[in-house]
């Protein structure tokens, strides 16, 4: 898999490390853009057993359609 995943505490951990060493420099602001990747591009693993796991449904065989309840 050639993505980072919000799933892997350590990624996480360095993306707030990295704002952190912006706000300590002195930048302006910071903008955050958080978006959901589409299914096409494959669930990390963590993702699809956590969500398997909460709900026992496989998210990669949900449909745009397909509402969990």
């Amino acid at each position: 898999m050639s993505r980072l995943c919000y799933a892997i505490p350590e990624y996480r951990q360095e993306r707030v490390a990295i704002l952190r060493e912006a706000v300590e420099i002195g930048c302006e602001g910071l903008c955050l853009d958080f978006c959901r990747q589409p299914p096409a591009v494959r669930y990390h693993p963590a993702l699809v057993e956590g969500f398997r796991e909460e709900t026992g449904i496989d998210p990669r065989r949900l449909s745009a359609t397909d509402v969990p309840g």
